[in-house]
């Protein structure tokens, strides 16, 4: 049976079966789950309702089984645990635990590493959560498989970088991008690989794009890296391309290279069609209309 939040009753009980699933670790006090649910209410009315709620969700989830009702929230000393050993499948488990078996094969079977990593990647279906966005335990979990998940395709791209399988790294990076645009080493994995590739005009377009995109949104210029990168696009050597890894963010007025990059970029239909969708993905999280001119 479907279980959705599509009442303010069953939005509740959706809330308390995600948080007791997200906190499955541990056991969570009446009072915490109460204020949780009920932040607005100091009578003991929630906690009668608390009970009549895990009632019916333990029903929901059980099915015609009364010990699989009983089974999957369990209860001790006034508090409250979503089972461990209760018969069920998680995909944030799953993920997780993929991203560990990969993290083990790295040296010894990178190939299985690689495909682990791509497994583990295609779980990710966005933000942990969204639709609770105004649940503030939520933002932690939500961060923690947000950073999990830009580590493991920066672990995948440089296991294939290691292959030379540089078109691979590609499409990876694109992918990467619609999760966090601003997370500089995917950029230099996606610049080497479109250079290792021969796509000079792409790359110099995304350089071009992206330094732009830093400077408006967060008031940083790109790192020595980014810059050593465009150097080579500048200087048509890029086949030679070496650089060592650059942590330190520069602050202040932008090149003037990337002054350019303030008007209008001439691009193929390809890099087009992903900065268009990439755009698209942002405009649609900042809550605001996305329009375009050709």
């Amino acid at each position: 049976e479907l279980l959705s939040g599509r009442s303010d009753r069953a939005y509740r009980m959706w809330g308390l079966f995600k948080y007791l699933i997200t906190r499955r670790d541990k056991y969570i006090s009446s009072e915490t789950i109460t204020e949780i649910l009920w932040p607005e209410q100091d009578s003991v009315e929630p906690k009668r309702a608390l009970r009549t709620m895990v009632y019916r969700l333990r029903q929901l989830l059980g099915g015609d089984s009364e010990y699989k009702a009983t089974n999957y929230i369990i209860h001790s000393h006034g508090a409250y645990r979503w089972n461990p050993d209760g018969d069920y499948w998680l995909d944030v488990e799953e993920f997780e635990t993929l991203c560990q078996q990969a993290n083990t094969l790295v040296i010894g079977e990178p190939e299985r590493a690689i495909q682990l990593h791509k497994e583990a990647l295609s779980l990710y279906k966005g933000d942990y959560l969204s639709e609770y966005s105004e649940w503030e335990w939520v933002v932690p979990v939500r961060n923690y498989y947000r950073g999990l998940c830009l580590e493991t395709f920066l672990e995948l791209a440089y296991l294939l970088k290691s292959r030379g399988r540089y078109s691979e790294i590609i499409k990876v990076c694109e992918k990467a991008f619609l999760v966090d645009f601003f997370e500089e080493k995917l950029h230099l994995c996606y610049l080497e690989a479109l250079l290792k590739e021969r796509r000079t005009r792409q790359a110099r377009t995304h350089y071009e794009y992206t330094a732009a995109a830093f400077d408006r949104e967060l008031g940083v210029q790109p790192s020595m890296n980014m810059e050593a990168l465009f150097a080579f696009l500048q200087s048509g050597k890029s086949q030679n391309l070496t650089y060592q890894e650059d942590k330190t963010p520069r602050v202040g007025p932008t090149g003037s290279h990337q002054q350019k990059a303030g008007g209008a970029l001439i691009c193929n239909s390809e890099s087009f069609a992903f900065l268009y969708e990439l755009e698209n993905r942002r405009a649609k999280e900042a809550g605001r209309e996305l329009s375009w001119a050709c």
